[in-house]
C-alpha cells in the first residue's frame, strides 16, 4: 500500500522514513493539547506552527526548538504580540585549523591555511592589484579614495562603501563588485559594532524584550534597507530587501549573508573579541604596511592573543 500525499522524513542525512509529520501545540504548565496538525513528512516545523496559534486570543510565551526558530515564524509571533522563547539553532562544529578552538579559549591562526591567508592579503598591496585593505591604514579613505579616483582598478571594501562610492564616482566610469577567491571557506563578517546582552545581567527580562525587538526580522528589514545595510541574521537570506543605493550591488552583498559562520558570530560575543580584534589590526598593518611576513603575523596574533585572552578572560566565564 502507498499513500500518494506521503513524503520523506530526515532525521538524518541517512535516517529517513516516508509517512507524515504531527505538530502538537501543548500548555506547558498542564500538559494538556491545544491544538495539532498533520502534514506531509517534508513540512518543515516552522511552516505548520503558526497554525498551531491559529485560536490563541491573547499574547502568549511560545516555547519551542530550534527546529521552529525561522525568521517567517519569529515574524509571526511578533506581528501578532507573541513573545518567542525559541531555543537557537546549535553551532556547527569549527572547521579544521580555523580562527580560534572550539570553545573560542585560544587562537588558533598560526596553521598553514592562517598563513596562506595572510599571504594572500598581502599579495594584493605587494603587487599593487588593489590599495592597503581599511584596516590596516590610518588614512582617511586611502583605500576607497584611489578607486574613486580611478587609480586603481580594485579595492577591498565592504557594503559600508557602496553609499561613498556611489556619491562620488557618480558616472565618471562603470563600476561592480564581486566576491573574493575562495580556497576551503568563503565567510564575511558582522562588521559595524556588536551589540551583547549579557547572562548574568540584573535585569534579564528587560534585555531579552529588547533583543527580541532589536534583533526581529521587521525591525532589521526596516533598519537595512533604509541605511544601505545586509542583515546578520542567516534565516533573513531569501527576505526581500529593497536598498536605497545601489540596490544591484547591495544583492551581491546579501548574497554572501549566509556564509557568516555561526562560530565567528559567537567569538565576537565573548568580552574580549574587541581587544583581540585591535591585536589582529596592529599586526595586519604590519603585515602590508611594514614588510612584516605571513609567518611571522599568524605567530604574533595567535600568542599576543592568547595572552590577551589568558589576561582578559570572558566574563560570562567569571
Amino acid at each position: 500500500m502507498h499513500d500518494p500525499d506521503s513524503r520523506h522524513v530526515h532525521k538524518t542525512t541517512s535516517n529517513y522514513r516516508d509517512g507524515f509529520k504531527a505538530h502538537v501545540g501543548v500548555e506547558p504548565d498542564t500538559g494538556l493539547i491545544t491544538a495539532c496538525e498533520l502534514t506531509a513528512g517534508n513540512v518543515g516545523d516552522a511552516q505548520a506552527a503558526p497554525r498551531l496559534l491559529a485560536d490563541e486570543t491573547s499574547p502568549l510565551e511560545v516555547l519551542a526548538d530550534s527546529a521552529y526558530g525561522s525568521g517567517d515564524f519569529r515574524a509571526h509571533l511578533a506581528d501578532h504580540g507573541h513573545t518567542a522563547t525559541i531555543k537557537p539553532i546549535p553551532l556547527r562544529t569549527a572547521i579544521a585549523d580555523g580562527f580560534t578552538t572550539d570553545d573560542f579559549t585560544k587562537m588558533a591562526i598560526n596553521s598553514p591555511e592562517g598563513i596562506a591567508a595572510f599571504t594572500f592579503l598581502k599579495q594584493w598591496t605587494d603587487k599593487k592589484w588593489a590599495p592597503p585593505a581599511i584596516w590596516t591604514t590610518q588614512v582617511p579613505n586611502e583605500d576607497t579614495g584611489q578607486f574613486v579616483r580611478g587609480t586603481a582598478s580594485m579595492a577591498i571594501l565592504g557594503q559600508w562603501n557602496i553609499t561613498y562610492l556611489d556619491e562620488n564616482i557618480k558616472d565618471n566610469f562603470k563600476w561592480h563588485v564581486t566576491y573574493l577567491p575562495k580556497d576551503k571557506q568563503l565567510t564575511t563578517s558582522l562588521g559595524g559594532t556588536p551589540v551583547v546582552g549579557w547572562i548574568k545581567t540584573k535585569y534579564p527580562k528587560e534585555v531579552s524584550a529588547f533583543f527580541q525587538y532589536f534583533t526581529s526580522v521587521e525591525k532589521i528589514k526596516q533598519f537595512d534597507e533604509m541605511a544601505n545595510y545586509v542583515p546578520v541574521r542567516s534565516d533573513m537570506a531569501n527576505t526581500t530587501l529593497n536598498f536605497q543605493v545601489r540596490n544591484d550591488l547591495m544583492q551581491t552583498f546579501k548574497n554572501q549573508m549566509p556564509t557568516l559562520p555561526e562560530q565567528f558570530v559567537a567569538f565576537v560575543a565573548r568580552s574580549y573579541s574587541s581587544g583581540v580584534s585591535t591585536i589582529i589590526t596592529e599586526e595586519s598593518s604590519k603585515l602590508i604596511l611594514s614588510g612584516q611576513s605571513p609567518e611571522q603575523t599568524a605567530k604574533n596574533i595567535e600568542e599576543r592573543g592568547n595572552k590577551y585572552i589568558a589576561e582578559n578572560p570572558d566574563v560570562e566565564a567569571t
